[in-house]
């Protein structure tokens, strides 16, 4: 039986929302703002070096992107937080496919403006097995142009939907990155990238993986 791709997983989640259609409809338009104003069009692209940068890891510990891919090629991904169910669909179709990216020599890095002790929580309950760095008050995502600010009717959805995202990120911002998703070679450059306005899509896990399988592929032969 073949698997169910994230992309369908993904839909059904959005179908099955009970979010009133008031609601849906300011979500929707907050979407297409971000659609109409391009944003994602200026971050790094495929043949450019993804930058490195400064985090704080789950456990509290300083770090820098480059030193947890330690020269491997890696999937770096961006995910709102432990709150949003699209990321955690997400986040758990990426853990089974770890086998795979192991095997083609590769790390699994997300990435999250949620402060490191929100995402230990998040990756102990849910038993996740790869790196998850804190980007604090989403510089990164800001240096990557992926980053974007609620309006004031997008706040109140949340709000009145329970999301504290002030006491979640740190700060009251209340800005998220893009679902954006590179995969870089040994040295960082990114050969596949993935990026959408919609929180509802997401990169899907086999073309990842496949992106990495190319790379190692690549380096067999040189």
């Amino acid at each position: 039986m073949a698997d169910t791709s994230l992309a369908t997983t993904l839909a059904e989640k959005a179908k099955a929302s009970k979010a009133s259609p008031e609601k849906k409809a300011i979500m929707e338009a907050a979407i297409e703002n971000l659609r109409q104003i391009e944003l994602g069009s200026a971050a790094p692209d495929v043949g450019e070096v993804l930058p490195d940068h400064s985090f704080v890891s789950a456990e509290g510990v300083e770090t820098t992107l480059n030193n947890e891919r330690n020269g491997q090629p890696a999937i770096v991904t961006f995910y709102r937080g432990a709150w949003c169910p699209y990321c955690n669909l997400q986040l758990h179709a990426l853990q089974e496919k770890l086998p795979a990216i192991k095997e083609a020599g590769g790390v699994l890095i997300a990435i999250s403006p949620e402060l490191p002790s929100n995402q230990l929580s998040n990756k102990e309950k849910s038993n996740l097995e790869f790196v998850v760095l804190s980007d604090k008050n989403g510089a990164y995502a800001e240096k990557l142009q992926i980053l974007f600010t609620f309006g004031d009717d997008l706040k109140e959805v949340y709000k009145s939907s329970g999301l504290d995202l002030e006491s979640a990120n740190g700060n009251d911002d209340w800005k998220l990155p893009l679902a954006a998703t590179f995969v870089v070679d040994s040295t960082g450059k990114i050969v596949y990238r993935f990026l959408d306005v919609d929180y509802k899509k997401r990169a899907e896990p086999a073309d990842l993986v496949e992106a990495l399988e190319n790379i190692k592929l690549n380096d067999d032969k040189n």
